[in-house]
């Protein structure tokens, strides 16, 4: 998890040199402001089997310790958040927060929690914090 930190600080701190941290130049028009929603960012998916985030480095690892709790892997994404038997096998969805693959995931029109964004009542609702 800190390995994990460490390279998507890095990731960060060279975006923000690379690309500035905003302010008014000649790149930003007025007509197409830029919006910063949550909506603007990638959404990652989660493996549930191990808490990680889907296909990531650290995702099913063998030599990760599970969690006494809820049986994802100490210190993962969904670590205590949701309970392994719940979504075992299963890949959640980070952009609506239902299972990947249910006829409720990603459906226009659901109702969105005004808390976290996510579809109400999902398995992810108001489980993870907003970035």
């Amino acid at each position: 998890m800190k390995k994990w930190f460490c390279q998507l600080s890095v990731v960060v701190m060279t975006s923000c040199l690379l690309m500035g941290c905003g302010g008014d130049d000649a790149s930003t028009s007025s007509s197409n402001p830029p919006t910063n929603e949550v909506s603007d960012v990638t959404p990652v998916n989660y493996c549930g089997n191990c808490g990680q985030i889907e296909k990531s480095e650290t995702c099913c690892a063998e030599d990760a310790e599970a969690c006494g709790e809820c049986g994802f892997h100490k210190g993962a994404a969904l670590c205590c958040k949701l309970k392994q038997a719940d979504v075992a096998g299963k890949t959640v969805c980070g952009k609506c927060g239902q299972i990947v693959g249910d006829e409720k995931c990603c459906k226009e029109g659901a109702e969105a929690c005004a808390k976290c964004g996510l579809h109400k009542g999902a398995p992810l609702c108001c489980k993870l914090e907003k970035e």
